[in-house]
């Protein structure tokens, strides 16, 4: 194979096995909903909020636990072999009290089919504190048999935090790609 036919020979690529390559969809906090689905203002819970002066962030206020909504269409080069998928938020304490973990409630709707029960969700460590600066944390929905056209509706959630706000910078989806389409009539 030449290197002008490489991308007319993907197309011969085998299904997928599991060793695919990692594909990362990034999301800024005006991308999130609350979980009814509107856009995020500063007066909705979760807020959009100025935070450090100048950064705008998705803001859950001390005493509330829902963090924003999403939906993620899964692509048709998803791996269903190896069936990864993790959300990444990068987020930080409001304040020096509260450093709760992040989760979410997921469900996935597939043609033909009705909306699942919660899927399977692992949560994230704790947020740092403020003065400790943002971190990413990793939420894994990892092994919840998604498969290429599936809309998966996520509902980011915080642990209990009393004192201090809880401040999303952004969150991505990171899941892993076969590459091609993993059905080759389509490819």
């Amino acid at each position: 194979m030449n290197p002008f036919q490489f991308l007319s020979q993907l197309k011969n690529l085998p299904r997928t096995s599991g060793d695919g390559v990692r594909l990362y969809m990034p999301l800024a906090p005006f991308d999130l909903s609350t979980a009814a689905g509107l856009g995020l203002t500063a007066a909705t819970v979760p807020a959009i909020v100025a935070s450090e002066t100048n950064a705008l962030v998705a803001s859950c206020v001390a005493g509330q636990t829902a963090c924003g909504t999403f939906s993620f269409i899964v692509p048709q080069h998803y791996d269903p072999t190896s069936d990864e998928l993790k959300i990444n938020v990068l987020a930080v304490s409001g304040g020096a009290a509260d450093a709760p973990t992040l989760t979410c409630t997921a469900y996935r709707k597939r043609a033909g089919a009705a909306l699942t029960a919660a899927l399977t969700v692992v949560a994230s460590a704790a947020i740092p504190l403020a003065a400790a600066k943002a971190a990413v944390r990793t939420i894994s929905l990892n092994g919840n048999t998604l498969v290429a056209g599936d809309v998966v509706t996520i509902n980011l959630v915080s642990a209990a935090h009393a004192t201090d706000a809880v401040f999303i910078s952004s969150v991505e989806v990171q899941f892993k790609s076969g590459i091609v389409a993993t059905d080759p009539s389509i490819r």
